[in-house]
């Protein structure tokens, strides 16, 4: 039953290598642009359906001491979840089709931040209601705390 639904390997790398040409026909810049904001799309999806389906699995008991180690661990993280964004490159390198960049780049960047950060927010509160935070799986703390051990969503 599992073979009927999970495709072959040569069904996949066929998929590849039209998802390749079809870049390619459309023109390398143009096509790897697409490309990357579909991927980005799919990644915020991800995060967003995470978020939903997560805020209807929270305990409010889980976070009962909301900052248990005080805030201290909370500000350096948080300096470490600054230096994981990465789209200064993109939103920059975008200058050149700006009609003002001296007022949207910045406007952009910052805005562009401030997503990231909400949703940074967003998913750690949903990921410690559904799991008690001493109890979040390094490993794995997604699949942990969707398992049948915590959410219970069966995906």
């Amino acid at each position: 039953v599992l073979s009927s639904v999970v495709p072959s390997a040569q069904f996949l790398a066929s998929l590849i290598f039209m998802a390749v040409t079809v870049v390619l026909v459309m023109g390398v810049d143009k096509g790897m642009r697409q490309a990357n904001g579909l991927l980005v799309a799919l990644k915020v999806f991800i995060v967003l359906l995470i978020i939903v389906v997560g805020s209807g699995r929270m305990h409010a008991e889980n976070l009962a001491p909301f900052a248990p180690f005080g805030l201290a661990p909370v500000a350096s993280t948080s300096a470490l979840c600054c230096f994981s964004y990465t789209g200064f490159g993109a939103v920059s390198s975008a200058a050149e089709e700006c009609v003002n960049p001296q007022r949207d780049l910045p406007m952009a960047i910052i805005i562009s931040l401030l997503c990231c950060a909400l949703l940074y927010v967003a998913f750690s509160i949903v990921l410690c209601g559904v799991v008690p935070f001493r109890e979040i799986s390094i490993s794995a703390p997604v699949a942990m705390a969707f398992g049948p051990q915590y959410g219970n969503v069966p995906w």
